[in-house]
């Protein structure tokens, strides 16, 4: 597993993992509720510039905050860490 520090590492087919910094989940109550601290994601496009990514879970979305965003293009923004899994994994679904 790799950490991931800029969008400018990520490409078509890499698979992610995200962890939610232990703050944003306390401040969101969802360690109490039994939510979900992490995320799973694939990008589907990395051209031009901008990065799209599927995400498949959305942990925070729950508690009526802003879950990750579909275009990465600030990862440094992120309130977690991001992790590369896996490259060139089939994108067509």
């Amino acid at each position: 597993m790799k950490r991931i520090l800029h969008e400018k590492e990520l490409e078509k087919g890499d698979f992610l993992l995200f962890l939610y910094d232990r703050e944003v989940l306390l401040s969101r109550s969802l360690y109490n509720r039994g939510g979900l601290t992490f995320d799973y994601g694939l990008v589907t496009e990395a051209s031009f510039g901008e990065v799209l990514v599927k995400w498949f879970f959305d942990p925070c979305e729950d508690a009526d905050a802003e879950g990750i965003p579909e275009v990465i293009d600030n990862v440094c923004a992120f309130k977690g860490k991001l992790y590369l899994i896996k490259k060139d994994v089939p994108t067509h679904f």
